[in-house]
């Protein structure tokens, strides 16, 4: 959406109108907004799994709260689909900010995907190793935000298909 102004709500439509958009660009509105809305996401997740608990624990204790366990289980599962369900218009989302900002997309594979197999590094027997996995992948997730946060690289027609890649 060049050109025009992204708003909070118009990134949200975009996201999944682009679903499996993986050429093109995204500025930095649209890719932060969806930040946003990601963590407004997981905030909600988050109470909701501490609801579930807290319906479980008091379950366990007078068994008064066994509908509501349910219900909270049931909309914990479909938040939990959701989730795995905006994985790929993320992906797309990050591939598209990328070439905005002039930087090839194939440095996801370094700021995204690694990062989510080393953050679990010191539970892998590793000792210090294992902690010092954790700390690249933190400093790659940074490096991630940076890239995201670069200013837009203006087209140009001599680049490799017009786009950086």
């Amino acid at each position: 959406m060049m050109g025009q102004k992204v708003t909070f709500l118009s990134a949200f439509g975009l996201f999944f109108k682009n679903y499996f958009n993986f050429r093109g660009r995204s500025g930095r509105r649209e890719f932060w907004y969806m930040a946003l809305w990601d963590a407004l996401y997981m905030i909600v997740l988050v109470v909701l799994a501490l609801l579930l608990f807290s319906a479980r624990a008091i379950q366990a204790g007078t068994g008064v709260a066994g509908p509501i366990f349910y219900f909270l289980m049931g909309l914990f599962l479909v938040m939990i689909l959701v989730a795995f369900a905006v994985v790929i218009p993320s992906v797309s989302l990050a591939v598209r900010r990328y070439r905005d900002a002039g930087i090839s997309p194939y440095w996801l594979i370094l700021t995204m995907l690694l990062p989510s197999v080393l953050q679990d590094a010191d539970h892998w027997g590793l000792g210090p190793i294992g902690d010092f996995l954790v700390i690249v992948a933190g400093i790659l997730t940074i490096v991630h935000l940076v890239i995201a946060a670069q200013k837009t690289v203006p087209f140009n027609s001599k680049m490799r298909g017009g786009w950086p890649r």
